[in-house]
């Protein structure tokens, strides 16, 4: 493990001990998840040399809610930092360095009528290789508002509009969710985020099935004679069987394994033709524990 997890992993032992001396009622919130999963190499789609790539993942993410007015009204604060680091074989280029992306996220969750939901987001962000002093390029500013309504005790749909850049550049999309949950099992859309179908045990501390997700972020890069590029683009979609087994109602381990697909990988320029790094799919693991 290279010596920036280590780091990472210290303030999260730290904050781990913070939260768990801290009076905080989640109400099902995430207060820490910790990720890390790894990409093995795969041939560049594009690359003339047979050359191949492959790409690790650490996130942490820390969610501080407080609650209002009995529950009508919740105010999430939050702080994450994802790094993502390439590895390129077989190519002379050195377009491999650590891609960084660190976030703050203010979310309101406001009870509107007897059973619809207010939820908005803000998201700040710093999205770069973080190799130079920082600019204006390396923010970005990323949020969502949507309704939640519930239909009945087992069903609830969402909708509303998000600027994100989980497909690699920060564009405006609609959301759209639906939800259904059984005494034993949850199904779960969240377009363009994640669908997912779940059983769980009667204890509610084994829960499996299959899910897909996308995510993946823009990055400003350090624009030189040597790198004449202005961003790269990463995204990628995860499909794949997930277990998650919480050892005590608080503490929750995760395995997510499977295929990617629809990856990207790319770097662009506005003074020159893009270059495009795109992976062939393949196969990812990801292992995950967060405190509920």
């Amino acid at each position: 493990m290279f010596k920036s997890d280590l780091r990472v992993l210290q303030m999260t032992l730290f904050l781990l001990i913070f939260l768990f001396t801290t009076r905080v009622h989640s109400q099902g919130f995430k207060l820490l998840d910790v990720s890390y999963a790894y990409y093995p190499d795969a041939e560049i789609s594009e690359a003339q040399n047979g050359a191949e790539s492959s790409i690790s993942e650490l996130n942490v993410a820390i969610n501080l809610p407080k609650v209002f007015n009995e529950g009508d009204a919740v105010l999430i604060n939050g702080l994450s930092y994802g790094l993502v680091k390439p590895t390129i074989q077989n190519s002379s280029s050195e377009e491999g360095d650590n891609l960084h992306l660190i976030s703050y996220t203010l979310s309101y969750v406001k009870k509107v009528g007897d059973k619809s939901r207010l939820i908005t987001t803000f998201r700040p962000s710093i999205s770069s290789q973080l190799n130079s002093s920082l600019t204006g390029d390396d923010f970005l500013f990323l949020g969502s508002a949507m309704i939640r309504k519930k239909v009945d005790d087992r069903k609830s749909w969402s909708a509303g509009l998000v600027y994100t850049s989980r497909f690699g550049e920060p564009i405006v999309l609609p959301i759209l969710g639906y939800s259904v949950k059984g005494e034993r099992f949850i199904f779960d859309v969240t377009l363009p985020r994640s669908i997912k179908g779940l059983a769980y045990n009667e204890s509610k501390r084994l829960e499996y099935g299959l899910m897909v997700a996308v995510d993946g972020s823009q990055f400003n890069l350090n624009t030189s004679d040597d790198l004449p590029f202005d961003n790269v683009r990463f995204s990628r979609e995860n499909l794949g069987p997930t277990v998650e087994y919480g050892m005590n109602e608080h503490v929750f381990f995760n395995l997510f394994t499977g295929f990617i697909a629809n990856r990207v990988y790319d770097f662009t320029s506005s003074s020159q033709d893009d270059l495009d790094f795109g992976l062939e799919n393949g196969f990812f693991a990801s292992f995950g524990i967060s405190l509920q």
